[in-house]
């Protein structure tokens, strides 16, 4: 609606069916128009509607970083030059297009990091800075070009594995590699909000750890979609249902995903106990 108003729909709509799934040309929309910037601006729009003496509670969801890889002018210039890392274990993509889609993908980041600045800015004019959680995440990750793959969907840590990053009063700040999930995040708002948390919920809060008061989360984490089951406990991966035969990765030494050692003897401890977390 926002761009047939603007006289701007079918500019959007010709512009996407040009693209191909490593197009990195950038977007003919205006800046205000781009859809990241568009939803970034309403929930701006949002907190200026809310009073300063309740609590609240704003969900964000950008729309990037996400094929197509459609960006706006200036933000082609932010990496033009920019060399990445060649994509893992590929062998049918050109890796110059792998290049330019690894630039335009960065230069959408950038872009959330930018509107995220003006949320933490908003916050800081209301005063309410240092009494709002504010927590970073995503609904999956992108393939972009490892293992052949594009996209989400897959076992592998590029697709499976999201940020997660929290902050606010009493929060520790600290980085760690234990397990978790956002499927925590509910469990987690509801204990800050005083909320009981129903004993049906799988959502275990992440409030304990946060503030310090234990080091520990969960054991281990699950993931599963279509025919493939998958279980992680912070260092090795086990996945059933993927590929012809099982895969198990121990993700410190091999942080890629490049050596199966499902078949190694030596693991078979290991993959023993994390299959007992795998539902049957």
């Amino acid at each position: 609606q926002f761009l047939e108003e603007r006289g701007l729909r079918q500019t959007h709509l010709d512009d996407f069916s040009a693209r191909n799934k490593t197009a990195s040309f950038p977007t003919p929309l205006p800046d205000d128009a781009y859809c990241d910037n568009w939803i970034g601006q309403n929930g701006l729009n949002l907190i200026d509607t809310v009073p300063t003496n309740k609590p609240w509670f704003l969900q964000v969801n950008f729309n990037g970083p996400h094929s197509p890889w459609d960006i706006t002018e200036p933000m082609k210039s932010w990496y033009e030059n920019a060399q990445f890392p060649p994509a893992n274990a590929n062998n049918d993509i050109d890796p110059e297009a792998i290049q330019d889609v690894r630039r335009n993908y960065s230069a959408m980041v950038e872009n959330i990091d930018r509107l995220t600045g003006l949320f933490l800015d908003k916050l800081t004019e209301r005063g309410e800075l240092k009494n709002t959680i504010v927590v970073f995440s995503s609904d999956h990750g992108e393939m972009l070009g490892d293992q052949n793959l594009w996209g989400k969907t897959q076992p592998y840590h590029p697709s499976v594995s999201v940020p997660l990053v929290i902050a606010g009063p009493n929060i520790q700040h600290t980085e760690t590699q234990i397990p978790t999930t956002i499927l925590d995040l509910p469990a987690t708002f509801l204990d800050y909000a005083n909320v009981p948390i129903p004993k049906t919920m799988d959502s275990r809060s992440l409030r304990p750890f946060l503030e310090g008061q234990t080091n520990t989360h969960r054991n281990v984490v699950l993931s599963s979609l279509r025919n493939w089951k998958m279980v992680y406990d912070g260092r090795f991966k086990y996945v059933e249902g993927f590929l012809d035969t099982p895969q198990f990765y121990d993700l410190e030494t091999d942080p890629l995903e490049n050596n199966n050692l499902a078949s190694n003897p030596n693991a078979a401890e290991q993959i023993n106990r994390l299959k007992t977390h795998l539902p049957t």
